[in-house]
């Protein structure tokens, strides 16, 4: 199965469906992305659809195919045409950069590998916290 993004105002994934890759192959069985969409144009009266693919994550495909678009999008996800990936909304209280690597947003400093401590993410410092046990989730 193929699966495409239909992508609304703002470039934001409103869903994602699947086409039959039969419906997507010429008569030589050659994949053509623009057939899937053409298809979901004419069948649904939607212009914008993007083919994702469920097995891409970070800019890897599980598959051990070539990933596309480096994620796979959820609703209220936005499709970046300058990087050709999906990306995550930002959520509220982080200011996480993209990775144009992986589509995926970042902390500007790693999380600190420290041996049986946890830590929360502080907006304000831009800076990992470490958070009292009680904290901890199980």
């Amino acid at each position: 199965m193929a699966h495409f993004a239909k992508i609304g105002i703002d470039n934001t994934v409103l869903s994602v469906i699947r086409v039959s890759n039969k419906d997507c192959m010429t008569d030589d069985g050659e994949f053509i992305e623009s057939l899937g969409v053409d298809l979901l144009i004419e069948s649904t009266g939607h212009e914008t659809w993007v083919r994702c693919s469920y097995n891409t994550r970070g800019g890897i495909n599980t598959n051990d195919e070539p990933p596309l678009r480096k994620n796979f999008p959820c609703n209220g996800w936005i499709y970046d045409s300058s990087l050709d990936a999906f990306i995550e909304p930002a959520r509220e209280g982080f200011s996480w950069d993209i990775n144009p690597e992986t589509g995926l947003r970042e902390p500007p400093t790693p999380y600190p590998n420290e041996e049986g401590k946890r830590h929360k993410w502080d907006n304000e410092s831009l800076t990992w916290v470490e958070m009292p046990q009680s904290e901890w989730y199980v």
